[in-house]
């Protein structure tokens, strides 16, 4: 009896499992979530600029302009972001960054136009770097879903070559008994006349009486507009002076020839400098005496000169 019992429960207990099994409700199939599309984001422009570009500029004190063009994916767009090299611009300066023309106050400028929360073109202006070093420009644009897109470019301002208002060859200076009076404006290049009797504003002027090459500084009486320091130079490479800077740092370097006083006698290939005052400003001369014409018996005598400031 007491085995019929323990059978009897042990066939009870599987039959419970297997309904209890038998009726339990499958769950469903786990739905996958929608594809979320991110925004996009794009420069254009006049230059055809796009991601990764660099562009090379030569004036600092422009903005760069360009077409920005966004759209969006899934969902609206809601943040545009500007970063320079890596670091979120301060919109303080409402200079910093405009928006077709209109300075941008906020970074990141939050999408609020019903229309523009679909995309936009926007034509921005940025401030151009003001060295000599690569800057990255980076434009983010965010949707509401928390979704990005990102475009950027390179803008570099070249390094100038040369920042020199006059580079000249070929420059007339006659002797000093010459009809030309022997003098020499420095700035233009012009023959000038020396002679304080008619005076034509030269800087300098020939002192080479027998034609020995010398020269000095113009007086006041020959040049009442300038004042004129002359000084002689060593070891100077003429063609290597490229900018203001060099030739100012040569002329600091000079050994100065006074007023009444002259050269010593130089050949072809001389470089002296020069500070010419006007009025209003400094301009700091390199010149160089590449050959020198000497026709025994007339006063056609001259020397050529190139010069630069």
């Amino acid at each position: 009896m007491f085995k019929n019992l323990l059978k009897f429960a042990f066939l009870f207990m599987i039959g419970t499992a297997v309904f209890t099994t038998g009726c339990t409700k499958d769950d469903p199939l786990q739905e996958p979530e929608p594809v979320k599309n991110p925004p996009t984001i794009k420069l254009t422009g006049t230059s055809g600029l796009q991601l990764a570009d660099t562009m090379l500029i030569q004036d600092a004190s422009v903005y760069q302009v360009f077409d920005m063009v966004t759209a969006k994916g899934t969902g609206d767009l809601s943040l545009f972001t500007y970063y320079l090299d890596g670091t979120k611009v301060d919109f303080t300066d409402t200079t910093a960054f405009k928006i077709n023309g209109s300075g941008a106050s906020s970074n990141p400028i939050s999408i609020l136009d019903a229309a523009e929360k679909a995309g936009f073109t926007w034509e921005i202006w940025v401030n151009s770097p003001d060295d000599f070093s690569p800057h990255n420009y980076q434009f983010v644009i965010e949707d509401e879903n928390g979704l990005k897109d990102t475009t950027s470019l390179v803008i570099q301002l070249e390094q100038p070559t040369s920042d020199l208002d006059f580079n000249s060859s070929g420059h007339k200076f006659f002797n000093n008994a010459s009809p030309h009076d022997g003098g020499i404006s420095l700035l233009t290049g012009e023959s000038q006349s020396a002679n304080t009797a008619k005076p034509d504003q030269p800087h300098i002027y020939d002192r080479g009486g027998d034609w020995d090459n010398k020269i000095s500084p113009a007086t006041s009486a020959m040049s009442p507009d300038y004042t004129t320091v002359l000084k002689s130079t060593s070891g100077v490479d003429f063609d290597s002076a490229s900018f203001k800077a060099d030739i100012q740092n040569i002329f600091d370097a000079g050994t100065e020839i006074p007023q009444g006083t002259k050269s010593d006698s130089f050949g072809e290939g001389a470089v002296f400098v020069a500070k010419v005052t006007d009025t209003n400003s400094d301009t700091y001369v390199l010149f160089r005496f590449d050959t020198i014409h000497n026709e025994a018996g007339i006063n056609n005598d001259y020397y050529e000169i190139s010069i630069k400031h």
